[in-house]
């Protein structure tokens, strides 16, 4: 269970990995929280996929790769500019 704030909507997909609440809403947190402890197949499903995510997204490689990516761009670019 995330809030709005920051990149955690980016992170977390609301009823895919987790559960997404607005900001300052202590009575949302509170019954998503709620919700999770007294449903604990939808909490399971949840946490399978946030893992899965994971994996997908934020790996060692993943990240590499994507940095590799915008360096061959931001090169690119700068060739371009001259």
């Amino acid at each position: 269970v995330v809030t709005e704030a920051g990149g955690n909507a980016e992170v977390v997909q609301h009823e895919g990995t987790g559960l997404v609440v607005p900001i300052r809403n202590a009575e949302a947190m509170a019954q998503a929280v709620i919700r999770l402890l007294r449903d604990k197949a939808s909490a399971q499903r949840f946490a399978d996929a946030a893992r899965q995510s994971v994996r997908q997204h934020f790996s060692f490689r993943h990240t590499l790769q994507a940095m590799e990516t915008l360096y061959e761009e931001m090169l690119a670019e700068k060739h371009v500019q001259r």
